[in-house]
């Protein structure tokens, strides 16, 4: 699997390089605000 390191809030995460952002954030449970957004939507 292809990994991913993102930066948020000065932290930084290694996550699935496969997943945007959004999914990435919301896997590892930060809280991130979004609208209009479903998984089968990309």
């Amino acid at each position: 699997m292809l990994m991913a390191t993102i930066h948020v809030d000065g932290k930084e995460y290694e996550v699935n390089g496969a997943d945007n952002l959004l999914e990435a954030c919301l896997s590892l449970g930060l809280d991130i605000p979004y609208f209009c957004w479903h998984p089968a939507l990309g």
